[in-house]
């Protein structure tokens, strides 16, 4: 925990490098989800994206959490890399905790990935779950366009209301 202050210390006075080595420093005596997640954000906002993929692959199976799969997921997308690692990333996020802008992002991977079945169901998940709010309305607007076969085309309507949040 002290370390982890330290380094919220130096994050704070934007020295990022040594707010990185601190909450490197944290994670290699906890192993916690909740300081990786520190770790890499930091990690992924220097553009250490090789550093963050080392990190990640060396993190045990058992520890993969909430922070493991967000960063997961950001590294890929940041890179361009692998759109199904990108989906299993955001479906493991979803088992951890429901969030309705990665169950948007997910959504789009699916229709990308020409899945409309699957986004339909991500569409109708933030739609029960959130009840109302802007991400919902975009979560309907796709939706529709999904059930009049415009599904990828038709995501550009959807997705121009969508901005601020995906």
């Amino acid at each position: 925990e002290l370390l982890c202050a330290v380094g919220e210390a130096y994050e704070n006075c934007n020295d990022f490098n040594s707010a990185m080595a601190w909450y490197e420093a944290a994670y290699a005596l906890s192993g916690n989800d909740e300081v990786l997640g520190m770790y890499l954000g930091i990690a992924l906002a220097l553009d250490e994206n090789d550093l963050a993929k080392r990190v990640l692959e060396q993190t045990d199976e058992g520890a993969r959490g909430l922070y493991y799969w967000a960063a997961v997921y950001e590294l890929e997308r940041k890179t361009n890399g692998d759109r199904e690692l990108q989906i299993t990333a955001l479906q493991e996020l979803q088992e951890v905790q429901s969030e309705p802008n990665y169950l948007l992002r997910l959504a789009m991977l699916y229709l990308e990935e020409d899945r409309e079945k699957d986004a339909a169901k991500a569409c109708k998940k933030v739609i029960r779950l959130f009840l109302s709010g802007e991400e919902v309305e975009y979560a309907k607007a796709l939706q529709e366009a999904i059930k009049e076969g415009t599904g990828k085309e038709g995501r550009g309507a959807a997705h121009a209301n969508a901005g601020q949040y995906l």
